[in-house]
C-alpha cells in the first residue's frame, strides 16, 4: 500500500479562470524521497498545501495510509509540514519547540528537544529568541519544529529559498542524516534541480499545474533533461 496516494487532484481558485492544479496523480511509498520540481508558479506550493489540508481540492482525493485525508480528522498527526516558517519570535528556541509539542498533545517528545537542536546546530541558541536570527537560522528552527515529534512523512516546500550555498549544504546534510537514520518518506519541492539531486530517489515535475513523471537513467541525464526543457522555452 502506498503511504501517500493522490488521485486526479485538481484545484481551481474562485478568482481564476484556470486550474492551478489539474488531474494530478502521484504515489509515494515508504522510504521514497520525491523531488517536486518546476518553475515558480507551476503549482508546487498548491499541491503541497492540498496534501497538508491547507486547501480543499476542487476535485480528486488525497489518501494517507489508505484513508482520505479530507474525511478524517488528525490523520496527518505523524506528518511533518514545513511550507512556511511558523514560530513565535518572542519565545526562545526551546520554548517554541515545547509550545508546539504542548499544543499538539505530544509532550512525550520533549525528551527529543536537545538532540534535535544539536542536529540543526541550534543547541547553543536554545535560550535565545529567534526574532533577530538570520534567515538560515530561522529555517533551521522551522526544521527542528518539524522533526521534534519524529514524523513518518515530511512535506517540505522550498526549504532552501533564501539560503546561500553553505546554508543549502547544511540543510541537505541534516535531511540526509535524518533519512539515513529512519525509514521515512518525503516530498520536497524546489525550482532548482541541483538542490535535490543528492537526496531524492525520484523526481516529478509540474508544468502549468500538470504533473509529468521524469524517467531518466541517472542524475546526469536528469540534469540534461531540465537543461533541454529550459532551452526550449
Amino acid at each position: 500500500m502506498s503511504t501517500l496516494k493522490i488521485n486526479n487532484l485538481s484545484k481551481k481558485f474562485r478568482a481564476n479562470d484556470f486550474y492551478s492544479l489539474e488531474d494530478v496523480n502521484l504515489e509515494i511509498n515508504a522510504g521514497d524521497i520525491v523531488g517536486l520540481v518546476g518553475r515558480n508558479g507551476a503549482g508546487k506550493s498548491t499541491l503541497l498545501k492540498l496534501i497538508a489540508k491547507s486547501y480543499i481540492p476542487t476535485s480528486g482525493t488525497v489518501e494517507y495510509n489508505g484513508k482520505n485525508i479530507f474525511n478524517n480528522d488528525y490523520i496527518l498527526k505523524n506528518v511533518g509540514i514545513m511550507i512556511e516558517p511558523v514560530f513565535y519570535p518572542y519565545m526562545t528556541v526551546k520554548e517554541n519547540l515545547e509550545f508546539y509539542l504542548d499544543v499538539h498533545g505530544k509532550k512525550g517528545f520533549k525528551k527529543n528537544i536537545d538532540n534535535i537542536l544539536e542536529l540543526v546546530d541550534l543547541v547553543k541558541k536554545k535560550n535565545n529568541k529567534p526574532e533577530n536570527f538570520s534567515f538560515g537560522m530561522k529555517q533551521r528552527l522551522s526544521l527542528a519544529i518539524v522533526l521534534v515529534d519524529e514524523p513518518d512523512f515530511l512535506i517540505l516546500d522550498e526549504p532552501f529559498v533564501g539560503l546561500d550555498p553553505y546554508g543549502v549544504q547544511e540543510l541537505l546534510e541534516i535531511l540526509q542524516g535524518w533519512v539515513k537514520e529512519r525509514n521515512i518518506s518525503m516530498i520536497i519541492s524546489s525550482h532548482q534541480l541541483s538542490e535535490l539531486e543528492s537526496i531524492c530517489n525520484r523526481f516529478v515535475m509540474l508544468e502549468h499545474g500538470k504533473m509529468k513523471n521524469i524517467q531518466v537513467e541517472d542524475e546526469q541525464n536528469l540534469g540534461q533533461y531540465f537543461t533541454e526543457r529550459k532551452e526550449k522555452k
